[in-house]
């Protein structure tokens, strides 16, 4: 099983808070527009649950966000990310 607390996937899921927090929602509401419980939303969020990029596109979609712009951005970031770290073991 893969580590949910990786950097990556700290990243995706910050990056999906944000982007809710952006649109205004709450999780109630983000959820409520997926037929979700809120405790779907919550447990994306909190790493207690794994997404699949699926269920990424579906979360934009809830938000109003273009899935590829999201994508974009979070590639840009992952890949500062992934700088950083070749950086520091130099």
């Amino acid at each position: 099983m893969s580590d949910p607390w990786s950097a990556e996937k700290v990243l995706l899921r910050g990056e999906l808070r944000a982007m809710r927090e952006a649109a205004g929602l709450t999780q109630l509401e983000l959820s409520t527009s997926l037929g979700k419980p809120q405790s779907y939303v919550s447990k994306i969020e909190s790493g207690d649950r794994s997404i699949s990029l699926l269920e990424v596109r579906a979360l934009c979609m809830g938000c109003g966000v273009g899935f590829i712009d999201f994508a974009q951005a979070l590639d840009v970031k992952l890949t500062s990310l992934a700088s950083r770290r070749n950086f520091t073991r130099k």
